[in-house]
């Protein structure tokens, strides 16, 4: 155990891990990678895996061994905590190795928090969506878009990428005029309902809305006006939210500690010399 707890684990998982970064980083450059890699993103993780990803096997591969190496790095600080750290002299413990203890702890429990946010919850992102489309969610729910308003001029979903970025400015386009109007159903039945408009997410149930675009799509030889939403649940956010707060926290604590510990040594070498 002593082993796995020693820097040598530490130094050379986390250099694996910024190589393997970097391969990721080029695979999500170039296709026909970077539509596989794109797809990670828009649902939740392990379906993902288990689905689309072995559409590219390097893909595949590539994320399988980001988390073996997650793996490695999440068993070497459980063995660092279990080897290293005094549990049976908490009470005595200086500063210093309690904001130690606790940044150790914290970063376990975000690690742990990543793992099962593979498994669990909901997702769907950048989802485009027309009026009176349906779109199923967990344990029942479905997420029905009632009507889709955009009240600014259509030409502005007709430019190009960086000329509508231009263009999107107070005067020509007014957010809050621009709604999805969505409900949450269960067995048919309204159970929450309400508008999404852009840079102002909606909490519906257990689930939060965010609308991040307005596009025109071609149907039939007509124009259709659509929406990209996204959809997450919100109880994960906020978990994680949390932990990273503490987790900062708790690395400030780390260094006003060190800091001090390091402050009060020289004032002892000072008296030392000065006998």
């Amino acid at each position: 155990m002593r082993r796995l707890a020693s820097f040598v684990v530490t130094a050379y998982t986390v250099i694996g891990l910024v190589v393997w970064l970097f391969w990721g980083r080029y695979l999500g450059d170039v296709e026909p990678y970077r539509s596989a890699v794109k797809a990670m993103n828009s649902r939740i993780i392990v379906d993902w895996f288990f689905g689309p990803a072995w559409n590219q096997p390097l893909v595949a591969i590539w994320f399988a061994g980001l988390c073996l190496l997650c793996l490695v790095l999440f068993i070497n600080l459980a063995c660092c905590l279990w080897v290293r750290m005094p549990f049976n002299r908490l009470g005595k413990m200086t500063g210093k190795r309690a904001a130690l203890l606790v940044v150790h702890l914290l970063l376990a429990l975000v690690m742990a928090a990543h793992a099962v946010s593979l498994v669990v919850g909901d997702k769907h992102e950048d989802l485009k969506v027309v009026q009176g489309q349906v779109v199923k969610l967990q344990d029942g729910y479905v997420l029905k878009v009632k009507e889709i308003e955009f009240k600014d001029d259509l030409k502005l979903l007709r430019l190009e990428k960086r000329q509508a970025r231009h263009a999107m400015n107070s005067d020509n386009f007014h957010r809050e005029s621009n709604l999805v109007k969505v409900s949450l159903l269960r067995n048919s039945e309204i159970m929450e309902q309400g508008d999404l408009c852009i840079l102002s997410p909606l909490s519906l149930g257990k689930w939060d809305l965010v609308v991040t675009k307005f596009n025109l799509k071609q149907k039939n030889g007509r124009e259709i006006l659509s929406a990209n939403i996204t959809i997450t649940s919100g109880s994960q956010a906020l978990i994680f939210f949390f932990l990273y707060v503490f987790f900062i926290l708790s690395l400030i604590w780390l260094l006003v500690a060190s800091w001090q510990n390091g402050a009060n040594s020289g004032l002892h070498k000072d008296a030392i010399s000065s006998l």
